[in-house]
């Protein structure tokens, strides 16, 4: 028999399909309710969800359905207990092949383990389909009939469309799931900073302010941010300087203050004034400017050196004890002296870890800052996320010694490098000190005779071990040693070497989470543009994407071009409104919505009533709305029929073979805001050699006081580009476009090109 017709009905109510998927809970309500739909559009019986078990490595039934008969709860109690290996049943084969497979007739299949509790319900006929993520097979759906049904190709292409789309919406899920944790990570390492963090706009207003900082200033967070931080922390005669100096900044962008370690005066609520120690910098490098301040209370330090000067004063003004008092004074400077090169040491950290993500890097740079300012050799090893500790750096005041230091270090082995101590504090999290390093003490540490080699050529005759920690984890140990100085590691050294190595715990742990938040913004935008460009017979396909802002965030601009129909295609851009998650996913229903719309109806007017009304179902009140350029095209042999319709979108321009530009006008509300939204048509033909160029808003709004400057700009670059190839047009007018901007865009940047090849 055949069921296709079911079918072909699914395909018209792919609309239905993408509801469910936007309107649906969470990804297991999506699950049960697709499910559920494809069964009963289908004429199943049974419907069954089989899903991996990642500590099994087997299949289970993780949702299951029927119509109710009673005949059939035996059979979905028996799978409710069952499992499925690689190959084993009807799913298993499935998730090895992730490929759909057809059993016309359950009792003629060797390969189906439940075909006596399937003939006792009366089951005789089941398909099952895989649903493949980016990593392989997510799940398995199986369908069970109790009538025979032969293998029908469009009955399971359709099935396999709706598997794909599932597919589809569970990996974004994930990807935002994954962006969230993320975010809640970062905020949480700002929240524990020691160290005060307040972070303010080019508009001199304070965006946001750690629970240190009201701590030390004063001011809860919520009545800091948003007002001037000039009238919160600066005191009445500094603030004329510091508001000069922020309008000098942003006239000349000339650095004098950032990334330098300043001592000033801070102000409390109460209007007391007390000595902070400030370092400056600025967040990324878009426009306009956030910058971020790192501030410590001082003034002990202070009272430390006043007393220190007090003590000189009294020893001079003492003849009776002169030899005393100057060899107080000289023990003094000393102290002096050597706090002063430790707070110099730590400010500099601090700078360098604040102002770079490269912790490699910087923390190389780091060694380098230690050796001699607080020891004669310093080693920094970081455990890498998947557990195995790395050595980054091996620096040594005695450059010979450094050099055979890392000669006898094994590349594959991190702990070849690790000084006495080093593998208690990874794996206890606690300092070691050990005030003297005897030989007894190195051969009781080395592992092996070239390691004993490595330990001795270092000459190490104290050694103090701590561990970068960030959020209740030891990320890596900075080992400190004195060998020629002859120096041993005392109270004051580990308060030293305690700072730095939580500021490194800090750095490693922030620059991590930028970089996963990078990766996953950009595994996620990818996933809403085409993989690849169609080849269309006599047309060239080019395309251009350029996301503005920082790397870590998610575009709004779209474009995709797909068969929609026998002979025919469909080409869109769009841009929706917001950023980032949100922009996401009002990205990939408006993909998914318009694609689903072509395949049952080829008037782009009609497609873009059919987003509009979507969108305006979706958004329940908000503000989320889309532009959108909508074009059936239809290849001839003397030309091609474009069918235009926009939805409040920047026209199109087509390039014509004498070099003209026509601008397609076509009358368009937003999509998705409006009531009563109402789309038009237009046809224009493309001739061999002419192009029609689809770009978003970010092509042509360049802020400049002359608003029209971008699109005259846009289309004087493509006069120049007559009888060039699609490729070539797009990379010109990208070039233009990038120049204009200084090669930092302020909004997303879509290009799509489609040119009609001479000899078509």
């Amino acid at each position: 028999m055949n069921e296709s017709a079911p079918f072909t009905g699914l395909l018209e109510r792919e609309s239905e399909i993408v509801r469910v998927l936007a309107d649906a809970a969470s990804v297991d309500d999506a699950t049960h309710r697709i499910l559920a739909a494809l069964a009963t559009w289908g004429k199943w019986d049974v419907a069954l969800l089989w899903v991996p078990d990642d500590e099994l490595g087997l299949l289970r039934c993780a949702v299951s359905w029927s119509r109710g008969e009673p005949h059939l709860a035996e059979f979905l109690r028996v799978n409710e207990r069952l499992t499925f290996a690689h190959d084993v049943g009807l799913p298993g084969s499935v998730w090895s092949a992730a490929q759909p497979r057809w059993i016309g007739k359950i009792g003629d299949d060797a390969n189906f383990p439940r075909a006596g509790a399937a003939g006792r319900a009366g089951l005789q006929s089941a398909t099952a389909i895989p649903i493949v993520g980016a990593h392989g097979v997510l799940a398995v759906i199986e369908f069970l009939s109790t009538a025979l049904r032969l293998a029908d190709a469009e009955h399971g292409q359709a099935l396999s469309l709706a598997g794909r789309q599932l597919a589809h919406y569970v990996a974004r899920v994930r990807a935002e799931e994954r962006l969230r944790d993320s975010e809640e990570r970062a905020s949480a390492i700002f929240e524990a900073a020691l160290d005060c963090v307040i972070t303010m706009d080019h508009q001199g207003s304070v965006v946001d302010f750690n629970p240190a900082a009201e701590t030390t200033f004063g001011y809860s967070r919520d009545d800091a941010v948003g007002r001037p931080l000039v009238e919160l922390i600066v005191p009445k005669p500094l603030r004329e300087k510091h508001r000069a100096g922020l309008r000098r900044y942003l006239a000349t962008r000339e650095p004098r203050i950032l990334n330098r370690r300043l001592e000033l005066e801070g102000c409390r609520a109460d209007g007391t004034t007390f000595p902070v120690e400030l370092t400056v910098t600025r967040l990324g490098s878009g426009e306009p400017p956030v910058f971020a301040g790192f501030l410590r209370d001082i003034t002990e330090r202070h009272q430390a050196e006043a007393d220190r000067r007090g003590l000189v004063k009294e020893a001079v003004a003492s003849r009776a004890s002169e030899e005393a008092a100057r060899v107080r004074a000289e023990f003094a400077q000393h102290e002096a002296e050597a706090e002063r090169a430790r707070l110099e040491f730590l400010a500099y950290v601090g700078m360098r870890m604040a102002s770079s993500m490269d912790y490699t890097t910087t923390l190389e740079e780091v060694a380098r800052a230690a050796v001699p300012a607080i020891a004669d050799l310093c080693v920094v090893t970081v455990i890498e996320p998947d557990g195995r500790p790395q050595p980054l750096a091996i620096v040594h005041a005695d450059p010979e010694r450094e050099r055979l230091a890392r000669e006898l270090t094994h590349p594959e082995s991190a702990m070849s490098a690790a000084l006495p101590g080093v593998v208690e504090v990874m794996r206890t999290g606690e300092h070691e000190l050990l005030p003297e390093v005897t030989d007894e003490l190195l051969l009781e540490a080395a592992r092996d005779e070239q390691h004993l080699r490595y330990l001795r050529a270092l000459g190490v005759r104290s050694a103090l071990s701590v561990p970068m920690r960030s959020s209740g984890r030891t990320l890596g140990v900075i080992a400190l040693g004195f060998a020629e100085s002859g120096r041993r590691f005392g109270s004051d050294d580990l308060v030293v070497a305690t700072a730095l190595a939580a500021r490194g715990g800090l750095h490693i742990d922030n620059a991590r989470l930028y970089t996963e938040r990078s990766r996953i913004a950009a595994t996620l935008q990818q996933s809403l543009l085409p993989t690849a460009l169609p080849a269309i017979p006599g047309l060239e396909v080019a395309a251009h994407y350029r996301a503005a802002g920082d790397q870590n965030e998610v575009g709004g601009d779209f474009y995709d071009i797909f068969p929609s129909e026998e002979g025919a295609w469909t080409a869109i851009i769009g841009d929706v409104s917001g950023k980032g998650a949100e922009a996401a996913a009002l990205t990939a229903l408006t993909r998914h919505t318009l694609y689903a719309a072509a395949l049952r109806d080829s008037s782009p007017a009609r497609n873009l009533a059919f987003l509009d009304e979507a969108m305006r179902r979706r958004a329940r009140g908000t503000a989320a709305f889309s532009t959108v350029v909508c074009v059936r095209v239809c290849p001839g042999g003397d030309s091609t029929l474009l069918t235009i319709a926009s939805g409040g979108h920047p026209p199109p321009l087509v390039l014509r073979t004498d070099g003209r530009v026509e601008r397609v006008d076509v009358p368009g509300t937003l999509v998705g805001i409006l009531d009563g939204a109402r789309f038009e048509e237009r046809d224009v033909r493309l001739s061999p050699g002419e192009v029609l160029l689809l770009y978003t808003d970010g092509a042509i709004e360049l802020r400049r006081r002359d608003l029209a400057f971008g699109e005259r700009e846009l289309e004087r670059v493509l006069r120049e580009q007559p009888g060039m190839p699609a490729e070539h047009v797009v990379d010109a007018v990208a070039a233009r476009i990038d120049e204009l901007q200084d090669g930092s865009p302020r909004d997303d940047v879509a290009l799509l090109a489609l040119r009609m090849v001479p000899d078509a």
